[in-house]
């Protein structure tokens, strides 16, 4: 399993991320120690807002894809299944490396906080980070259950036709989007405040407590059950394939 996990981080190259990852967090630090002040704290705050979720979008459009993709050129998952390497050791290895990759970029997205809070200037900014992070355990739970729909799809399609069908499963949350605009009830749109919303949850705390605590079992739960489904789809589909 070791060695699966990884051949898909040299395949992704995973090094370069890492090295990414400390080099953010290190600048960041220095900044703590040597430049803080209010205008680059409002910087490095907004940036702080949006990195994580360039990270969850990278995880799931470029990683979830490379690391199906790079067997596929090599042609290494014939290979390795001709090795004693069992099919279902082989589809683990994806969703264990899927799942390290979220509690990787949890990891340090609450490093970033904490270090972003030490010695803060702007209150404002200050709070918004911290209500990203706090969100971000259950934003990492919605993307983990939707990597449970989605791997399936690569591992037993292959990575063209796998991302074919996110794209059109994406293709039809836009259309179903757009038929809302044109004839759903846009007063709702009205209703919406980020603020207010942040207000509540500070205002009901044990919400997000309930969120934080149901969110992993659930989403773990789904993503084991995807893992299942898929050993039994691509064990009928080898012994179809051999027959």
């Amino acid at each position: 399993m070791t060695g699966l996990l990884y051949k898909d981080f040299k395949a992704v190259k995973g090094h370069y991320y890492i090295m990414s990852l400390l080099c953010f967090t290190a600048v960041l630090i220095l900044h703590k120690i040597f430049f803080c002040n209010e205008q680059i704290d409002i910087l490095v705050g907004m940036w702080l807002s949006l990195v994580p979720f360039a990270l969850i979008s990278m995880l799931l459009v470029k990683i979830e894809i490379g690391i199906i993709a790079a067997d596929e050129v090599k042609n290494a998952k014939i290979y390795l299944l001709s090795l004693p390497v069992s099919a279902k050791d082989y589809i683990a290895s994806k969703y264990w490396f899927m799942l390290i990759g979220h509690y990787v970029i949890l990891s340090v997205s609450m490093l970033w906080g904490i270090t972003y809070q030490i010695q803060t200037v702007d209150i404002g900014v200050s709070e918004l980070v911290s209500n990203i992070i706090s969100l971000l355990p259950a934003i990492l739970c919605g993307t983990l259950s939707l990597v449970a729909l989605e791997l399936p799809f690569f591992i037993l399609a292959g990575s063209k036709k796998g991302a074919m069908i996110k794209t059109a499963m994406l293709l039809a949350v836009m259309l179903g989007l757009i038929v809302f605009l044109l004839f759903g009830d846009l007063t709702i749109l009205d209703k919406l405040d980020f603020a207010k919303f942040f207000k509540y949850l500070e205002e009901h705390i044990e919400i997000l407590f309930k969120i934080q605590i149901f969110a992993p079992v659930i989403s773990l739960l789904l993503y084991y059950c995807s893992y299942r489904v898929t050993c039994i789809f691509f064990a009928r589909k080898e012994s179809g394939y051999e027959s």
